[in-house]
């Protein structure tokens, strides 16, 4: 053979070698990637299951420490919180972007509670300090520098009247109606009370059958207040027979708010029973104010007795008003007789702009 074919066959064993040696290259780096992927397929199946329960725990601790919870409680969620992160990033490779969530929210929380816990310490022992000054006395007039000596002048206290006394002033009248029990008072003393009554009900064996609360308007000297209550009914509003009643009472001074300033004393009322059986009544006002609610009842008698009441409101009073009473009815609803009657004005309300 010619030498030029000698070297075209030399080139290509040379050719074939190196493709050998490439192949058998690939084939150990295919067989070592392979080994890898088995151990760290070995090594998962070795990390502890469940850990992702860990991971979502810890966050639901976190996001109710940052969003619910405060002072030590938000510590504790915050300290649990971190733990199940830490125990959640040895788990399994697929928890461990819901565990490192968890422990970034936890460390956040906990960081932004350092200046919290800081700042308040700082006041806890502030007021530790003067507490302690206070206990140890008040300091000598020589401590105190010229215009930083503190007011001699005690502030103005406003005593108030004992609950006792207010209740002393009071006079109360009691009236059963067919459906209501009513308490009408009157005031006596020197400052505005506030009522306040409890009436239990009882059956013939001494059995409660009902409880009614009520708090009455103020109730201002030489003034009235009324408190009404249901008879006992049962839960169709059928009333129900009892044997007696106890009435509680208490009351207190009242804040004096001049809008309901009692002027009932001072209007003057001409009344008579009309074509229909009702009770006209025509009001004066000579008192010069103008009261946007005047709040009245007509009592209605039968041989001396109290058969019921009937309730009225009238509004925006000026300098003279007309008002109607219906009349009275039984626990049915049905009109009842009455030979007498009378009006009591029991609160009058002024208007805003006055």
């Amino acid at each position: 053979m010619a030498e030029k074919d000698w070297n075209r066959m030399d080139d290509v064993e040379r050719w074939k070698q190196e493709q050998k040696r490439k192949e058998q290259q690939k084939q150990q780096e295919s067989d070592e990637e392979r080994r890898c992927r088995i151990y760290q397929a070995a090594e998962e199946a070795e990390r502890p299951a469940g850990t992702g329960m860990f991971a979502a725990a810890g966050s639901v601790c976190a996001l109710a420490a940052l969003f619910w919870a405060s002072g030590p409680m938000r510590v504790i969620l915050l300290i649990c919180g971190l733990v199940c992160g830490v125990i959640g990033v040895t788990g399994k490779k697929r928890n461990r972007g819901l565990a490192a969530v968890c422990i970034g929210l936890t460390v956040y929380g906990l960081v932004s509670a350092l200046p919290y816990y800081f700042i308040m310490g700082y006041l806890d022992q502030s007021q530790e300090a003067v507490n302690g000054t206070l206990a140890n006395g008040e300091p000598a007039e020589e401590d105190f520098e010229a215009g930083t000596r503190p007011s001699e002048t005690e502030p103005e206290t406003t005593e108030e009247t004992p609950a006792a006394d207010v209740m002393d002033s009071l006079t109360a009248e009691t009236i059963v109606t067919p459906r209501e029990l009513l308490i009408l008072f009157e005031n006596h003393g020197d400052v505005p009370a506030d009522i306040h009554g409890e009436v239990v009900f009882y059956g013939e064996n001494g059995e409660m059958l009902s409880l009614e609360e009520r708090w009455s308007d103020p109730c201002w000297p030489d003034g009235r207040a009324m408190l009404s209550v249901y008879l006992p009914h049962d839960e169709d509003f059928q009333f129900v027979p009892f044997d007696s009643y106890e009435i509680r009472l208490d009351a207190e001074e009242a804040e004096e708010d001049e809008a309901s300033r009692y002027f009932g004393n001072e209007l003057e009322i001409v009344s008579n029973v009309g074509t229909e059986g009702t009770v006209l009544a025509s009001i004066s006002n000579p008192t010069g104010q103008v009261f946007r609610m005047v709040q009245m009842i007509c009592l209605y008698y039968k041989d001396g007795e109290a058969v019921g009441y009937v309730p009225c409101i009238i509004n925006e009073v000026e300098e003279e008003a007309v008002a109607e009473f219906g009349r009275p009815t039984d626990e049915h609803y049905k009109t009842l007789e009455f030979d007498d009657y009378e009006i009591l004005v029991m609160s009058t309300w002024r208007a805003w702009t006055q």
